[in-house]
C-alpha cells in the first residue's frame, strides 16, 4: 500500500499522521533505532526518584543464567532500614529476584540471584555505568524554547561537578567566542564585551626603568618601556627624569607600552622613568 494514512485530517504529510493524541495501553512506542519507550519523564525537583539512589540497575546475572536485567527500585526503603531492588518478573511461584542494600548504600545479599556483578556498593555501580537515573522533566534537564535551549533548575557547570556559579566553567583552554559580542549585566551587548554599566578588574604594576638616550638624539624622540608584562598591557601613566645632559622630559599617558616623549638635541645620559602599567584579566 502506497501513501500515507491519516486519523483527523484530511491531508497527512507523513505515513501515519494523528490531528491528536495518540495512546498506547500496552507496549510502548517503537523507535526507528529499535528502542521502546513504555513511559514518559515526569516533572520534579530533582533526576532521581529517591536523592542519592539510582531509579535502575543493570546487572548480568549469571546464577540463574539470565544475562542483563534491568532491577527497579521496590523498596527505598523497606521497614527494616533497607533498599531493594527487583526484577519485574512473573513465576509460578510467586518468588522475587533482586538485590538488597544497606542504607549506607553497601551491599546487602541477594533475593533468589546466586551472582552477578551488582554484589558492590552503589557507588562503584555508578562508576562501572550499571546504576542511572532518568532526568525528570522542566527542573532535572535541558528544555527547547524555539530555536532556543534553557535549564532553570540550578547552576551549570563545565568541567566541574559541583558549579559555584549560574555558568562555572574550570579547566585549561578557555572560553572561545569567534563572533558575536559578549554582555555582563546587559542582554543587547553593543561592544565585543560590554559590562552594562559595570567595572572590569585590572592588575596594577609600578616599575621603575633605566633608558639610555642614544648619543645620536636629534630633536623629539620616544621612550619605550618594557617593564609591562603580560599578554595585554598598558601604560596608564608614567613619568620620566633626566640624569645628566641638557633637555628636558614630558611626562605623557599613552597607550601601548610609550611612557614620554623627550625633547632634546644631540642629548646624551640616563633617562629615568617610574611606569604604572595595568594588566586586564
Amino acid at each position: 500500500m502506497s501513501g500515507n494514512v491519516s486519523i483527523g485530517t484530511t491531508s497527512p504529510t507523513n505515513k501515519l499522521e494523528v490531528a491528536g493524541a495518540i495512546k498506547s495501553t500496552t507496549g510502548g512506542i517503537v523507535f526507528p533505532d529499535g528502542s521502546v519507550q513504555t513511559t514518559s519523564a515526569t516533572s520534579g525537583s530533582n533526576n532521581s526518584m529517591v536523592s542519592g539512589w539510582p531509579d535502575a540497575i543493570k546487572c548480568s546475572v549469571t546464577n540463574p543464567a539470565w544475562g542483563t536485567v534491568i532491577l527497579y527500585p521496590e523498596f527505598l526503603p523497606f521497614s527494616n532500614g533497607a533498599y531493594y531492588y527487583r526484577a519485574k518478573l512473573a513465576t509460578a511461584t510467586g518468588a522475587v529476584y533482586g538485590v538488597i542494600f544497606n542504607a549506607n548504600g553497601t551491599f546487602n545479599q541477594y533475593e533468589n540471584i546466586t551472582t552477578s556483578n551488582c554484589a558492590d556498593t552503589i557507588t562503584n555501580l555508578y562508576s562501572n555505568g550499571l546504576a542511572f537515573n532518568v532526568a525528570k522533566g522542566p527542573a532535572a534537564q535541558w528544555l527547547q524554547n524555539g530555536s532556543t535551549a534553557y535549564y532553570n533548575a540550578g547552576n551549570v557547570g563545565i568541567g566541574t561537578t559541583a558549579p559555584v556559579g549560574v555558568l562555572d566553567v574550570e579547566g585549561s583552554g578557555g572560553v572561545i567566542l569567534n563572533a558575536g559580542n559578549v554582555g555582563i549585566g546587559t542582554t543587547a551587548p553593543s561592544q565585543t564585551l560590554d559590562l552594562g554599566g559595570g567595572t572590569i578588574a585590572m592588575g596594577l604594576q609600578i616599575r621603575s626603568e633605566a633608558v639610555t638616550i642614544p648619543s645620536t638624539t636629534n630633536g623629539a624622540w620616544s621612550v619605550y618601556t618594557t617593564a609591562c608584562t603580560g599578554t595585554i598591557a598598558y601604560v596608564i601613566s608614567s613619568i620620566c627624569w633626566r640624569g645628566i645632559s641638557t633637555g628636558s622630559a614630558l611626562p605623557l599617558r599613552i597607550s601601548g607600552n610609550q611612557v614620554a616623549a623627550f625633547n632634546g638635541s644631540g642629548s646624551t645620559g640616563i633617562l629615568y622613568c617610574t611606569v604604572v602599567c595595568a594588566n586586564i584579566r
